[in-house]
């Protein structure tokens, strides 16, 4: 679930201190660009609720 997978994301981030990486794949059509939206949307509003050490510096949400 997305909202989970930014919860256990920021909570990586913040209480273990380590850097965390999401990876959204699926085929053409499947909402990879929505869901990073969402996870991202997610993150910020943690970003703006608590204090981390090393803010969100910059999302590739491009297709490759």
């Amino acid at each position: 679930h997305l909202y989970e997978t930014s919860c256990k994301a920021f909570r990586g981030l913040s209480v273990d201190g380590e850097n965390q990486c999401i990876l959204v794949t699926g085929e053409s059509g499947a909402g990879k660009t929505v869901s990073v939206k969402i996870l991202m949307s997610h993150l910020a509003t943690f970003e703006d609720t608590k204090t981390i050490d090393e803010p969100i510096v910059q999302a590739d949400v491009k297709g490759r």
